[in-house]
């Protein structure tokens, strides 16, 4: 196109150029090129308005027939004006008369907006789940003693706080139009982004989410550690810790039991289904002297198959000579945990068969429940079931002396005492003899229960 001088020369040379400026193949439009283009056509309208109304500089039939194609072109371009500049707000501020059509070009709907309504409609539903994790993890994490966990629930409530905001509300929707702007997203893909991005946010707050069980085993190990008692476990592995903590020895007096119990309840908020922690609170209970609560406790543990809480409760059951009731939960106790001795066995064998022994853990509980309930039968004046349970409670010691002798010294060797004591009351002293020195060798002096059978034992062999 040959060059046109005079006014109207000028100002279509300054129009053609603003717009090749902003015109494909151009990769990079700015707001500014977009705003020279705007005002070039404002200069040439203005001209154009002067042309009609004096008798001044007027533009030839070329220039009208290029003022024709250049419109059309311009047009051809909403879509980079409004990809590169805040159109909407700049025809608020500066309120261009309504004439001045190049100002309010529709933006053109791009082949994946005809979606739009879709995407959006599909975000609600991811957000709707995270925000119902949210709720159930805030209130489990409700007094903000994990730090980790509850700095996690804050970020995730902000990022799903952003992403519903940017699909519900108009001041999101501006929110997340400056962050997209300026990682330059195109808009025709933003909603596209808003389901994305409300999809991780789901994502990331399921996998959170399934922490909760690692953040409550966190609270239970720090409550096992107050069972103990931070002066035993100066002299003690982690794992004597751990048998210490779970077997029926009554817990150093020295423990910090309020401690326990917070963390305990604080394992049980944040998971409820952690069935050691409902067994543990039991514990921090009974020896709290709170056998209802331990009780109830227990009964949940049980609920959910803890074999630990059988044994437990029969205990308390015995103290309180309610025999019957302990009878049948020893029995239970014994066929599931011969039960979970055969799966342990089968586990080990396919993975190792050189370590086909049952854990520590299973072989005092084993002794343990064949110990209580050689007890209950010896109450019950059953003297010959009790030797049988108990003869095979003194087997499961022995093994658990061999596997373990730190755990069988903890434990404690009652098994003997009973034994010795159904033959004392069948008037076998010969044979009962020998059963009350292995009672006076295996016995812990500073566990109650064995420090009356010590007794009794140095009384019997002292005659």
């Amino acid at each position: 196109m040959p060059q046109l001088f005079g006014l109207f020369g000028y100002l279509f040379d300054n129009y053609r150029y603003a717009l090749k400026d902003i015109e494909p193949p151009r990769q990079f439009v700015t707001a500014a090129k977009v705003l020279a283009v705007l005002q070039a056509r404002d200069e040439l309208e203005d001209a154009l308005r002067s042309h009609y109304d004096s008798s001044g500089d007027k533009p030839s039939d070329v220039q009208l027939w290029e003022l024709l194609e250049l419109d059309d072109r311009l047009r051809n371009c909403a879509g980079v004006l409004y990809d590169a500049a805040p159109l909407d707000e700049w025809r608020q501020t500066l309120r261009p008369d309504e004439s001045a059509w190049w100002w309010y070009l529709r933006r053109p709907i791009h082949r994946l907006d005809r979606y739009d309504w879709l995407w959006s409609a599909l975000s609600i539903v991811p957000l709707t789940a995270t925000v119902s994790l949210l709720v159930d993890m805030s209130s489990r994490l409700a007094d903000g003693e994990f730090l980790v966990g509850s700095f996690a629930v804050v970020i995730q409530s902000v990022l799903t706080l952003l992403t519903a905001s940017s699909v519900l509300t108009e001041t999101g929707r501006k929110s997340m139009k400056v962050i997209f702007d300026s990682l330059k997203i195109p808009s025709y893909f933003r909603q596209e982004m808003k389901l994305l991005l409300s999809i991780l946010v789901l994502v990331l707050t399921l996998t959170i989410h399934s922490m909760l069980p690692t953040w409550s085993n966190y609270y239970l190990d720090l409550g096992k550690q107050e069972l103990v008692g931070a002066s035993q476990q100066e002299n003690l592995q982690r794992e004597n810790v751990e048998q210490m903590a779970i077997s029926d020895v009554p817990l150093n007096t020295e423990a910090n039991l309020a401690n326990a119990r917070f963390f305990f309840e604080r394992a049980i908020a944040i998971d409820s289904k952690n069935i050691e922690a409902y067994y543990f609170l039991g514990r921090v209970y009974e020896e709290m002297k709170d056998l209802k609560k331990a009780r109830a406790n227990y009964q949940l543990a049980l609920a959910q198959n803890f074999v630990h809480a059988y044994n437990a409760l029969a205990y308390i059951y015995i103290r309180e000579e309610d025999l019957d009731k302990a009878y049948d939960l020893l029995q239970e106790g014994i066929r599931r945990a011969d039960q979970q001795s055969i799966q342990d066995k089968n586990q080990s064998a396919g993975t190792d068969a050189g370590d086909a022994s049952i854990s520590d853990v299973d072989a005092e509980l084993i002794y343990s429940l064949n110990k209580n309930l050689g007890w209950v039968r010896l109450l019950q004046g059953n003297y010959e079931d009790a030797e049988i349970v108990l003869d095979d409670a003194i087997v499961a010691y022995e093994a658990l002396q061999q596997e373990s002798p730190e755990t069988a010294k903890l434990v404690g060797g009652v098994a003997y005492c009973l034994f010795a004591d159904s033959l004392d009351k069948q008037e076998r002293q010969p044979e009962a003899r020998p059963f009350w020195q292995q009672c006076q060798l295996t016995s812990n002096a500073q566990v109650a229960e064995q420090d009356r059978y010590l007794r009794l034992a140095s009384e019997r062999l002292s005659q």
